[in-house]
């Protein structure tokens, strides 16, 4: 077999001074776009030391990456640029107020006796997320407790999603709006 060798365009754009949202002021950003061909294309993101990519085979018709990319939602690309990440995360401050709470809840439902309301309140106090009791844990939520942990907002995807908000936002400044629009 002989080695084949392929030689691109990439686009790059750095993105000085971006704020969103709420003031949020970003460390400069640098994209790469490159198209291989209508339809296919793969963008790079870095920003502070960390880089997020992701290749796109099917993107619908003859659009190019920068079309695509400035008309999907943050969260789609957001799951794509970091495979695995979530919109939130186990609260884990917040887990022994989300137990008392739920044992409340129980015990206003009659679902428990004033006993083990009391047991398990008193005993929640002391819920550390690192040393869980599993079995007080699965007293006040069953045996699948780990579907019903308090969440929050991840702070990771948060940060991304404002990343990803400011490179579009730079690709749609860089690339003028009439190079965004779909051919008819």
């Amino acid at each position: 077999m002989i080695m084949q060798i392929e030689q691109s365009t990439v686009k790059k754009l750095r993105i000085v001074g971006a704020q969103v949202g709420a003031g949020w002021k970003l460390d400069p950003i640098t994209v790469y776009i490159e198209n291989y061909k209508p339809g296919q294309g793969k963008i790079t993101i870095e920003c502070f030391g960390d880089a997020w990519s992701s290749y796109w085979g099917p993107m619908g018709g003859d659009r190019n990456l920068e079309q695509f990319f400035t008309s999907c939602d943050c969260h789609y690309l957001a799951s794509k640029l970091k495979l695995g990440i979530q919109s939130t995360i186990n609260d884990e401050d917040g887990l022994s107020d989300y137990m008392r709470a739920e044992v409340m809840r129980q015990r206003r439902a009659g679902e428990i006796s004033k006993d083990d309301a009391r047991e398990m309140y008193d005993e929640a106090e002391y819920m550390d997320y690192q040393m869980i009791d599993h079995d007080l844990i699965q007293r006040v939520f069953g045996y699948e407790w780990w579907y019903q942990l308090p969440q929050k907002p991840n702070p990771e995807y948060e940060y991304l999603c404002r990343i990803i908000a400011a490179a579009q936002e730079g690709v749609k400044a860089a690339l003028g709006s009439d190079m965004l629009k779909v051919a008819a």
